[in-house]
């Protein structure tokens, strides 16, 4: 899984408590902030 995110499956990004690093709602919350920057960045190039 990279910086943010992403799967090995292109486009498919892991967010949320489901991942298995986030322990409660801030930390979920966070790591779909990442997944979305990171969608952004793809978006944008």
């Amino acid at each position: 899984m990279g910086s943010n995110l992403e799967s090995r499956i292109t486009n498919l990004f892991a967010a949320g408590d489901g991942v298995g690093i986030t322990r409660g709602l801030a930390q979920a919350s966070a790591s779909g902030v990442i997944a979305a920057r990171g969608i952004l960045e793809r978006e944008s190039a």
